[in-house]
C-alpha cells in the first residue's frame, strides 16, 4: 500500500497519479510499463515517486485497490446495513456503479486482467494479497447478512457457499474482463444483469 504520504495529498492529485499510471498499466502491462513512463504520465518526479511508493508493485496494487474503494464508497456500501428490501438491489447498485466507473476510467479494463494474470507473480502475489482477502471477506459479510434477514439460503454449511460464491464471482470477473471490448454498452449492461440473476439464483433462501 501506499506511504502515508500519499494520502497526504489533496484527491484530485491522488486521483491524477493513479489515473495517469493506470493508463500506463493499460498500455503496456504491468511488466512493460517502465518507471519513465509511469512518471511521464503521472507528472511527478522520480524522487516523488519514491515518496509515495515503495515501488511499481505497490503503485499496481494501489490502483486497482483505489478503483475499488470508489465504487464502495460511491453506493455507501454496508453489509450490515442492508434490509430485506435493500439488499439485492444495493448489489445491483453497486454492480452499476461499477460499470460507470469503468466507463470514467477505461483503463480499469485493461488493469483487471491484468489482476488475474499476474496474481501469481512474485512482485505482486504480497500486494495483491490483502486486496483478495478483502473481496472473500466483503463477499462473506453479504452472505452473513443475507441469512440474517432471510435472503440468503443457510442449507449449506457457509464455508463452503462462500467457495462456491468467490469461484462464481471470479469467473464472471474474468470473463467480462477479457470480453469487455466484444460487446456494446448496452449488452454488456444485459449481461451484469442477467449474471447478477445467476448469482442471485444460486445462493437465494427458497423462501425469500
Amino acid at each position: 500500500m501506499p506511504r502515508p504520504r500519499f494520502f497526504k495529498l489533496e484527491p484530485d492529485k491522488q486521483a491524477r497519479i493513479i489515473d495517469g499510471a493506470g493508463q500506463v498499466f493499460a498500455l503496456h502491462g504491468y511488466q512493460g510499463a517502465s518507471l519513465n513512463q509511469i512518471i511521464a504520465q503521472t507528472d511527478i518526479s522520480k524522487g516523488a515517486f519514491y515518496y509515495y511508493f515503495d515501488d511499481k508493485a505497490d503503485l499496481f496494487a494501489t490502483c486497482v485497490t483505489h478503483a475499488l474503494e470508489e465504487v464502495f464508497q460511491s453506493v455507501d456500501f454496508d453489509p450490515q446495513t442492508l434490509t430485506v428490501e435493500t439488499f439485492w438491489p444495493a448489489l445491483m447498485a453497486m454492480n452499476d456503479r461499477m460499470m460507470t466507473y469503468t466507463d470514467d476510467h477505461p483503463w480499469l479494463v485493461a488493469v483487471g486482467k491484468q489482476l488475474y494474470t499476474s496474481v501469481d507473480d512474485p512482485e505482486l502475489k504480497d500486494r495483491l494479497a490483502p486486496l483478495l482477502a478483502h473481496g472473500r471477506s466483503l463477499w462473506a459479510a453479504i452472505l452473513v447478512r443475507g441469512q440474517e434477514i432471510g435472503q440468503v439460503r443457510n442449507d449449506l454449511p457457509l464455508e463452503l457457499l462462500l467457495a462456491v460464491m468467490n469461484a462464481l464471482d471470479v469467473a464472471i470477473d474474468r470473463w467480462f474482463v477479457e470480453s469487455w471490448h466484444d460487446y456494446s454498452r448496452e449488452e454488456l449492461e444485459r449481461l451484469t444483469t442477467v449474471a447478477l440473476d445467476m448469482i442471485r439464483r444460486m445462493v437465494e433462501a427458497p423462501e425469500a
